[in-house]
C-alpha cells in the first residue's frame, strides 16, 4: 500500500511539473510583459558597476588607552573621514559606482513597476483558447516569472569594517576591537564638513574693511564689554558674537565692536 502511494506522489508530481513546465514555455513565448522584462533585465545589467560590498581598514594603536579612546562610530568615522580624505581617488570611486548602482536600481524599479502595472495579464488573448488558465492565474504566473527573473541585486551600499589593534611592546597580548561603518554615512560627513569650511570662507570673506566700519560707527567706535575706545588706547576689533566656526554668520545682528584685550578674554573662555 505504502509503495502505490509513494507512486502515485510521484505521478502527481511529475504531471504538475509537466504541467508547469509547459504554462511557464507558453508565458516566455507570447507575454509581451515577460519579454520587455527580460530586455530590461539585459540593459540594466551593463548598468550596474561591480562593487565589494564590504572593505577592511586597520589602525594601530600605541597604547591600550588609545584603543579604547578610538572604539566608538563618532571617533573611527572621523578616522575614515581623515582617510578617504587623504587617498581620496581609490575611495571616491567605489562611492561613485555605488552611488551610479543606487540611481541605477531606482530607474530599475521604476520601469519594472510601470511594465507590470500596464502589460501584465495583456497577452492573454492569444492563449485563452488553448490554455486550462483563466486570465487571473496567468497574469500571476506571468509576474511571478517576471520577479523571479529579476537581475542580480546591485550593490547599493558598501560596509566599512574599522579595526583598531593595540600590541604590548613585548608583543605578549593583543587587543583589538571592530566598528561597521557604512561609506555613505563616511561620505555624509565629509559633506558636510566641506560644506562647512566653505561656509566658513564665506562669511569671514563677508568681513570687508567697510563691512568692520560702519560696525564700529554703529557701536560709537566703542567696546562693547568694557566701554572704552581708541582714545582710551583700546584697539578696537570686529567680533563675531557666535563664532563663524560654530555656524555664526557675518550679519549687523552677529557683529559687534570689541576691544583687543575684551576678544582675547571671550576666545579664551570659549575654549
Amino acid at each position: 500500500m505504502e509503495n502505490v502511494l509513494y507512486v502515485a506522489a510521484l505521478l502527481i508530481f511529475a504531471f504538475l511539473l509537466t504541467l508547469h513546465i509547459i504554462l511557464s514555455h507558453s508565458v516566455k513565448k507570447h507575454s509581451e510583459l515577460f519579454i520587455c522584462v527580460m530586455e530590461l533585465n539585459r540593459k540594466y545589467k551593463t548598468l550596474f558597476q561591480l562593487v565589494q560590498s564590504v572593505y577592511h581598514v586597520n589602525y594601530t594603536c600605541t597604547s591600550l588607552q588609545q584603543l579604547r579612546n578610538r572604539n566608538n562610530i563618532e571617533t573611527m568615522t572621523n578616522y575614515l573621514c581623515g582617510l578617504m580624505k587623504e587617498r581620496g581617488s581609490s575611495w571616491y570611486a567605489i562611492y561613485e559606482k555605488m552611488e551610479a548602482n543606487k540611481k541605477h536600481l531606482r530607474e530599475y524599479n521604476s520601469e519594472y513597476k510601470t511594465l507590470i502595472s500596464s502589460l501584465a495579464g495583456n497577452s492573454y488573448d492569444k492563449v485563452k483558447n488553448h490554455s486550462i488558465m483563466s486570465e487571473d492565474q496567468y497574469k500571476r504566473l506571468e509576474v511571478r516569472m517576471c520577479n523571479r527573473r529579476k537581475p542580480p541585486i546591485a550593490i547599493t551600499e558598501v560596509s566599512i569594517i574599522c579595526e583598531v589593534i593595540y600590541t604590548t611592546p613585548k608583543g605578549t597580548k593583543s587587543y583589538s576591537a571592530q566598528r561597521k561603518i557604512e561609506m555613505s554615512a563616511i561620505f555624509d560627513r565629509i559633506k558636510y564638513q566641506s560644506e562647512a569650511e566653505q561656509s566658513i570662507k564665506y562669511q569671514r570673506s563677508l568681513m570687508t574693511a567697510s563691512k568692520r566700519y560702519d560696525i564700529m560707527r554703529r557701536d560709537g567706535f566703542r567696546c562693547k564689554l568694557c566701554g572704552r575706545s581708541a582714545d582710551d588706547g583700546a584697539n578696537l576689533e570686529v567680533d563675531h558674537i557666535l563664532a563663524v566656526s560654530r555656524g555664526g554668520k557675518s550679519t549687523d545682528n552677529n557683529l559687534r565692536t570689541l576691544c583687543r584685550e575684551c576678544n582675547q578674554g571671550k576666545k579664551a573662555k570659549l575654549e
